[in-house]
């Protein structure tokens, strides 16, 4: 995988500025000055993600702030409306992704802060409805993403704050339960973690339960009350919903406990307190969820040793405190949102802690206590790194930091203390940028290690013998297709992901030939690169005898005139005699043996091969293998040698000898003739010992076959 990150920052001479990583995630750059000069261009850090393309909140000092996008580049990097026309500003917020569509909150001239869509451009960016009419606001809030469709907390005035949906449609978009009937306020909140499965997780507040656990399918009916965690009136407000593994966690409040940590498998039932962390009245103040694998850290206190770092399995006994890293009462972690973030997919997590004698520094940990460990002190001193912002961007964590002599700079760790290391100074100096990370945008990658497994080809072989096998790799996994660009005039030709020829190779024509092959992704990444076939050199046939080798591929070996020996070596070879009386021998592989003219021996030896005679007298010895022997004309001896092996008798083929015919594995083709088992002219010559079949003029002898053994499933007469 290929990942950029979009972050935010200030070199000291411009404001806050879009920058980003290059290709080796080592370095940055700034992307474009989007506000000219020391205005900043970004309103917030919001953002949302659309295939490669980021959605955020920018301003170039002429529209004031409005709804950006970009891919990591200059050119890439354009406002997509001026929704509120002018310098004033439409503020999009709460910019959320669901298919193909970004939905958020935003205000024009004539109306306030309602529910707007786009595509990423001027014409598909419009006002999906005015909920709440006129120039007051809707309230828009906790938009979030469920079963295609858009989820969200809103106000129209008459019903108070409910539960709506949209499809992106005005028509599509409604109120999807009024849950505290009436004008009361139904107080729909939620995040964007809190989907599992086809539920969404929120709190709300019926009128008489209180603010509770609820969950909706998108429908109506199926938006209900979960559970009543502090009966009756009380208000458990439940928060902090993050879906892991197959279970919501989130912290609720009851009386007795707190507010503590809970899961939930989506059914009342299977809705309960995980753990009591801090036992008691007391709360454990759980925050930071961050999935590592198959487990779950958290930052915790549990009232003794102040706010550290936690991980679960997802059973209370396996809901523990990692490593008291500050001994005693005090917090080595603060609490919030960017202090921990997963290391890849090892298992492990990188966090920001302090132990009482480093400062706040880098920490890496595995959810052991063995395994938990500072990773670099990036400051020396008590001063600490003051670290934040710490995310996962595939096998690194970046974060913002800063070593004593550079200001808040970006860093990065690949989770050795070698590869911990600042990415960019970009306000030299000890002032510091303070960049804050935005996004992370999976880039396609282009396919790699384009490959052939094999660069030689004997002249003369068949068209669509295998050359070679291509391969390649993909950063993303993407499935990948392969095409000749430059196919040598016509030589080569690609089948999926075999080159084969698709002439007549010929080495006195040209020793080797170059060809381009290239690899696709879906998205339309190419990889291209040329290699060069080496073609093999066969002995050329004359009218006299020839003794004519082919190579390891599949060859096709012609030996015009004379008594030639031709050997097909291995392959699926064909081999054609041509005037004179010839020797073929096929060895291994599936092949095809012409006799042509003359008294010729066919061998087919090993492999499933086709031996046909020609005209004269030839001797056809099949050999192992599944073989279809036809002699042709005049008088052929036909042996099977093995394997179930097909005889076949066509037109006038005159006097033939099959020398093995075996009951229950051989047949023999009479098919075109008209014939059946039971019109079928059989004699017993030789004394009994061998079987004569009659067909107008031509004969078939089965030498050692008895007449009598004869039976309708040894022919093949359709």
């Amino acid at each position: 995988m290929t990942y950029k990150l979009i972050f935010t920052a200030s070199n000291g001479t411009l404001g806050y500025e879009l920058y980003t990583t290059d290709g080796s995630g080592l370095a940055a750059e700034l992307v474009g000055d989007l506000f000219p000069g020391a205005s900043n261009g970004l309103g917030s850090i919001e953002t949302a993600l659309l295939g490669e393309t980021v959605f955020f909140l920018g301003n170039d000092g002429v529209a004031g702030f409005e709804l950006f996008t970009t891919d990591g580049t200059a050119d890439g990097t354009v406002r997509v409306a001026d929704i509120n026309f002018g310098p004033n500003s439409s503020a999009p917020y709460a910019l959320t992704t669901v298919g193909d569509t970004v939905y958020f909150a935003a205000h024009d001239s004539i109306n306030g802060y309602e529910l707007w869509r786009s595509d990423g451009t001027e014409a598909g960016t419009v006002l999906v409805k005015d909920i709440l009419p006129g120039a007051n606001s809707s309230n828009l809030n906790s938009l979030t993403a469920l079963n295609g469709n858009l989820i969200f907390s809103a106000s129209d005035g008459i019903n108070g704050t409910e539960l709506w949906i949209s499809d992106g449609s005005e028509f599509g978009t409604f109120m999807l339960k009024d849950i505290n009937p009436g004008g009361g306020s139904g107080n729909v909140t939620t995040n964007k973690t809190a989907v599992l499965g086809d539920q969404l997780f929120f709190s709300a507040n019926d009128g008489s339960s209180g603010q509770e656990l609820w969950v909706t399918d998108g429908t109506a009916d199926g938006t209900l009350l979960l559970k009543d965690i502090n009966p009756g009136a009380g208000t458990s407000n439940p928060n902090n919903f993050f879906a892991h593994d197959g279970v919501m966690y989130f912290t609720a409040f009851t009386a007795g406990s707190g507010f503590e940590l809970w899961r939930s498998d989506g059914t009342a039932n299977g809705t309960q307190v995980l753990k009591d962390i801090n036992p008691g009245a007391g709360s454990s103040s759980v925050n930071g969820f961050t999935s590592a694998g198959s487990k779950l850290f958290f930052t915790a206190n549990d009232g003794s040793s102040g706010t550290e770092l936690w991980v679960t399995n997802g059973s209370g006994g396996g809901t523990k405190r990692v490593l008291d890293i500050l001994g005693g009462a005090g917090s080595s972690m603060s609490g919030g949102q960017g202090q921990i973030a997963a290391l890849g997919d090892t298992g492990r997590v990188i966090l920001a802690a302090n132990n009482g004698t480093l400062g706040q520094e880098l920490w890496i940990s595995d959810g052991s206590t063995a395994g938990t460990r500072l990773l670099k002190d990036i400051n020396p001193g008590l001063t600490g790194a003051s670290i934040s912002s710490l995310t996962s961007v595939g096998d690194l964590v970046y974060f913002a930091a800063t070593d004593g002599s550079a200001g808040s700079e970006l860093w990065v760790t690949d989770g050795t203390g070698a590869g911990t290391q600042q990415v960019a100074d970009i306000a030299p100096g000890a002032s510091g940028s303070f960049p804050l990370l935005m996004a992370v945008i999976d880039v396609n990658g282009a396919p790699e290690d384009l490959q052939l497994s094999a660069t030689s080809v004997t002249e003369n072989v068949a068209v669509g013998t295998l050359v070679g096998t291509l391969s390649a790799s993909d950063p993303d996994g993407d499935a990948l297709t392969f095409r000749l660009t430059d196919t040598a005039g016509g030589l080569f030709a690609i089948s999926g992901n075999r080159l084969v020829t698709a002439r007549a190779i010929d080495f006195e024509a040209a020793a080797s030939h170059q060809i381009t092959v290239e690899v696709r992704d879906p998205s339309g990444e190419i990889t291209s690169r040329d290699f060069t076939i080496t073609v093999g050199n066969l002995p050329d046939p004359t009218q006299g005898n020839d003794t004519l080798n082919g190579g390891p591929g599949n060859d096709r070996i012609a030996g015009l005139g004379g008594n030639d020996l031709i050997r097909g070596a291995a392959g699926a070879d064909e081999l054609i005699g041509g005037n004179g009386n010839d020797t073929l021998r096929g060895q291994a592989g599936n092949d095809i043996l012409r006799g042509a003219n003359g008294a010729d021996l066919l061998d087919g030896a090993t492999g499933n091969d086709r031996l046909l005679g020609g005209f004269g007298a030839d001797t056809l010895r099949a050999g192992l293998g599944r073989d279809t022997l036809d002699g042709g004309g005049a008088g052929d001896i036909l042996t099977g040698a093995g394997g179930a092996d097909r005889f076949v008798f066509t037109g006038r083929f005159g006097r033939d000898t099959i020398t093995d015919f075996r009951n229950g594995a051989d047949v023999i083709d009479l098919s075109g003739r008209g014939l059946s088992f039971r019109t079928l002219d059989t004699r017993s010559v030789n004394d009994g010992l061998d079987t004569l079949i009659v067909l107008g003029q031509n004969r078939i002898t089965l030498e050692g076959f008895e007449e009598r053994d004869l039976r309708a499933s040894m022919f093949d007469f359709i």
